[in-house]
């Protein structure tokens, strides 16, 4: 399935979720190590706005950093995005003696906003649930979210 490119400087949801559904978080110490990994790999190329971890699937609001909306911009960040999810993939596969795929597809992004030049503020209002890392006890807290760029 071809997916849209991701482009710099605009908003992003991106998701995913286990292979046949399964946990893609199997105890606490994998939330801190996808969130670690997702510093490394993902921090460099874009905001990390809200997110929510839950054992089968994630969700993240991101704004992917880049000025042009050029060709090698969006390798660069579509590269940044396949060595996250390989790295976590591998030492979920390692760590628990598994094999094959551990999401079910390509991660999904849908854009949500493109950011002009122009645009200099705007607002994104409503509830987003945040959940919390708590060891198998997710717990959601409604926040308000307000960008100014």
């Amino acid at each position: 399935m071809n997916k849209e490119p991701l482009l710099p400087n605009n908003l992003y949801h991106i998701y995913n979720r286990g292979n046949n559904k399964e946990l893609i978080f199997k105890e606490p110490k994998n939330y801190h190590h996808f969130l670690n990994l997702w510093k490394n790999h993902i921090n460099p190329i874009a905001d990390s706005l809200v997110y929510s971890l839950q054992p089968n699937h994630f969700h993240f609001l991101i704004r992917t950093k880049g000025l042009e909306e050029d060709e090698k911009q969006s390798k660069i960040l579509q590269q940044s995005f396949a060595n996250f999810f390989n790295a976590y993939s591998k030492s979920i596969n390692k760590a628990y003696n598994r094999t094959g795929s551990l999401f079910q597809e390509r991660f999904g992004r849908k854009i949500i906003i493109r950011i002009r030049r122009s645009i200099t503020s705007f607002r994104i209002s409503g509830i987003i649930h945040i959940v919390l890392i708590r060891p198998f006890f997710p717990v959601s807290q409604p926040i308000c979210l307000e960008m100014k760029f």
